[in-house]
């Protein structure tokens, strides 16, 4: 990734900043292998920002049907994500939360 690339979509959010309240949500989205992680990584060391990943949030196998996952995002446990991260994030509390590990198909 070079500069003038990370640095187009830096400087829009670092004008946003002090008229967001905190905290924010910035959202990357992309298909595999488009660099997203890289962009969250530069964000990260740039703004001193927590990055969320949602592959800490895909869904478990007990949870997974051909209904659910036939939706655009399906295999990511939107419910647990948003119990976790996005409701203590908009009540101000810190985050804790365990990740999912498709290897080993359970929590780690």
């Amino acid at each position: 990734m070079n500069e003038s690339f990370l640095q187009k979509i830096l400087t829009p959010i670092q004008e946003k900043i002090p008229t967001v309240p905190a905290p924010f949500v910035i959202s990357i989205e992309g298909g595999s292998g488009t660099g997203k992680t890289t962009v969250a990584r530069a964000l990260q060391e740039r703004l001193c920002c927590q990055v969320i990943h949602t592959d800490d949030f895909f869904l478990p196998p007990e949870l997974r049907s051909k209904q659910r996952l036939s939706q655009p995002g399906g295999n990511v446990h939107y419910e647990r994500l948003n119990e976790q991260v996005a409701e203590p994030l908009r009540c101000g509390k810190e985050i804790a939360y365990r990740v999912f590990s498709c290897h080993s198909m359970a929590y780690t």
